[in-house]
């Protein structure tokens, strides 16, 4: 089963414009056929990423889905490409299908988060938000500069855990490449959650819908965390605003 969906270049990345019940529908179609999928969600520090990057360009190129987690990508999609590309957030994305996995009965694995500690938390939480949801794995990595490695053993107790989807929330570039590296290894559905595990344990805070209708959640997470967020800003949104409005009239003058 194949929804309906546009994709437009972003950049270096074709990113899809699915909506959100279309997608879940495809997504749970391709996971009971033990179709292999990766899905990962974009934003400005992504797409920059593979602009700089080759490499990573090209793990994003091998991917099955590129959807638009970040706004600005909407905005690129509408003004440049003639898209009109809805906002998939993580941690939207992450509830829905689960709740769609509760009621088809398939099993969720979970690898990545801060510490044990933190994903024990997560994982109880999106089970009182998900009633029925089978998280059959669940692990932690301790913390490795990229590209990560994979543990034998934890390749192995997934594959016993008989999972369909794997969430992995190693954080961007590393569980993309992380999930091209073992794709063959791993449970069919694979998706890169980014911060969604943060935001479950509360750990980090996300922004109030007011904020997110404004496309001022990359501000909300600024203020939250200044040292480690400033310099990614600084070297990625003002490119990358300067790439939209080139692409923009360009589009305008043809």
């Amino acid at each position: 089963m194949t929804g309906q969906f546009s994709t437009g270049l972003v950049l270096h990345s074709q990113v899809r414009a699915q909506s959100m019940p279309s997608l879940l529908s495809e997504l749970v179609s391709r996971a009971k056929r033990r179709l292999p999928t990766r899905l990962y969600l974009a934003n400005v520090h992504m797409l920059m990423e593979a602009v700089d990057d080759a490499a990573f360009a090209a793990v994003l190129a091998r991917s099955d889905f590129v959807l638009a987690d970040g706004k600005p990508l909407c905005w690129w999609q509408r003004l440049v490409n003639g898209i009109n590309c809805p906002q998939l957030r993580g941690i939207d994305l992450v509830l829905s299908l689960c709740r769609r996995a509760a009621a088809e009965g398939l099993r969720v694995g979970i690898y990545g988060g801060h510490s044990q500690a933190d994903l024990q938390v997560a994982v109880k939480r999106l089970q009182q938000l998900v009633p029925g949801l089978l998280v059959c794995y669940q692990h932690a990595p301790a913390w490795q500069p990229r590209p990560a490695s994979a543990e034998p053993q934890q390749l192995q107790l997934m594959l016993q855990a008989e999972l369909d989807i794997i969430l992995v929330a190693l954080g961007c570039p590393k569980q993309e490449i992380w999930i091209d590296q073992y794709s063959a290894q791993l449970p069919p559905l694979q998706l890169g959650i980014g911060a969604v595990i943060d935001f479950l344990s509360g750990r980090r805070q996300q922004a109030p819908r007011w904020v997110q209708r404004l496309a001022l959640e990359w501000l909300f997470r600024w203020l939250q965390e200044p040292r480690r967020l400033a310099p990614r800003y600084l070297k990625h949104n003002p490119r990358f605003l300067i790439s939209l409005c080139r692409a923009w009239w360009q589009q305008r003058s043809r």
